[in-house]
């Protein structure tokens, strides 16, 4: 059984490039490519901050397809408005909102986590 395009998300993904710059490490993003996958906000206990709190910047997407995303590429993902998918023009014009921080396999199926600390991550 298939899966269909319809249930799933649109995902730009892009590749950090460092450049010292003045001293200073700074990120660039280069587009890499699109991928679909199936994005879910699933929160559980490991999803905790050490005060206790949970965090709900983190998403979570499930494959059983085996996609080009690797752990520090920038993702950001492409919103539904009104129903309708948000129209792009230029990839490049566009910046990760979040980072890939880690994908593990159990089975067929893949599960990438996406968080919003860039700092920890890249």
């Amino acid at each position: 059984m298939g899966t269909r395009l319809k249930g799933l998300t649109e995902l730009l993904v892009y590749v950090p490039t460092k450049i010292k710059k003045n001293g200073e490490y700074d990120t660039i993003w280069n587009y890499k490519t699109t991928v679909y996958i199936n994005l879910q906000q699933d929160i559980n206990e490991l999803d905790r901050n050490s005060a206790g709190d949970i965090d709900y910047d983190i998403q979570k997407g499930r494959t059983r397809k085996n996609l080009n995303l690797e752990k520090g590429d920038g993702i950001y993902i492409v919103k539904l408005i009104n129903g309708r998918k948000e129209k792009i023009n230029n990839v490049n014009e566009k910046f990760p909102e979040y980072v890939v921080q880690k994908c593990p396999q159990v089975g067929k199926t893949r599960t990438y986590t996406f968080t919003k600390d860039f700092k920890k991550n890249v």
